[in-house]
């Protein structure tokens, strides 16, 4: 797989180039600096289908600052549901378009591909930013985060959410702060996390992720080596070994959040049925 920064630059240079590539490319999508959002105009919409918000992100949400530094408990998920479903969407529709590789795959692969993974990726930006900002919360967006003492409930969605926050609590951000994962690393880390487990993709476009896959595995196992220059082989292997256990238990925490979405959208909980919602969470993209 052809890497045109690291033929220019030089592997440990090339390397450093692509992850703050993608570094610059996370806070464009979190557009907290150069805000263009305007409130009169803040809409969501979940009315269209993935095709069309692949091609035009902007259809789905407002370009809000996405608000990572939490300030409002969020209490009443049903009236922040959509709009904050929307936003974290848009966020994933901008980074990956921004992946140019996935030009390679025909648009049957392209659509597979941006809902096998947008869970659990969706997941791992918001527990990343909940570590970076120094949250005790969770960080949701749009200034929201999970209060720990959230209120007792029957409603059965509600208690699938919790389970999920817990889990995310306890073993993705924890980790992240535990292993102090610098921004490189997350951001690459996304990649891997793309590109992983695709063999439902056909043959030959299960080739092509594969190759794409090992490509960002590499570049990030170079990252965290040169990164971490006075580390012995023993902890350089244990650290790496710890970032790909975090998409382990990421995956396993996405499988709970897509069962608990695809309830919330087939009863049409807090107005989340739409064409969108039904494509990523309840079509099968043959």
């Amino acid at each position: 797989m052809e890497t045109p920064f690291i033929d220019r630059f030089g592997l440990t240079e090339g390397v450093k180039y692509i992850a703050r590539m993608f570094v610059n490319l996370e806070r464009s999508c979190d557009n907290d600096t150069y805000a263009s959002g305007v409130t009169e105009q803040n809409f969501c919409s979940v009315d269209v289908s993935l095709r069309k918000a692949i091609q035009n992100p902007l259809m789905v949400s407002e370009r809000t600052p996405v608000s990572w530094q939490g300030s409002k408990p969020l209490n009443d998920p049903e009236s922040s549901a959509k709009p904050s479903y929307c936003r974290l969407v848009l966020h994933y529709l901008e980074w990956l378009a921004a992946v140019e590789e996935l030009a390679t795959l025909d648009e049957k692969r392209r659509l597979k591909l941006t809902t096998k993974h947008m869970i659990a990726t969706i997941l791992l930006t918001i527990s990343f930013n909940t570590f970076k900002y120094g949250s005790v919360h969770l960080l949701l967006c749009n200034g929201f985060f999970f209060p720990q003492k959230r209120k007792q409930t029957t409603d059965r969605y509600r208690n699938e959410i919790e389970v999920i926050v817990n889990e995310l609590e306890r073993n993705v951000v924890n980790r992240l702060r535990e292993l102090k994962v610098c921004e490189e690393e997350y951001v690459l880390l996304k990649l891997v996390l793309l590109f992983s487990h695709s063999e439902s993709l056909g043959e030959k476009h299960t080739e092509t992720t594969r190759r794409l896959h090992g490509k960002y595995d590499q570049i990030l196992l170079h990252y965290v080596k040169h990164s971490q220059g006075n580390c012995s082989v023993e902890e350089l292997i244990d650290r790496i070994s710890s970032l790909f256990e975090l998409l382990t238990s990421l995956n396993s925490i996405s499988e709970m959040a897509e069962l608990c979405l695809v309830h919330i959208v087939a009863l049409d909980i807090a107005g989340m049925r739409g064409k969108l919602t039904f494509d990523l969470h309840l079509r099968q993209h043959q």
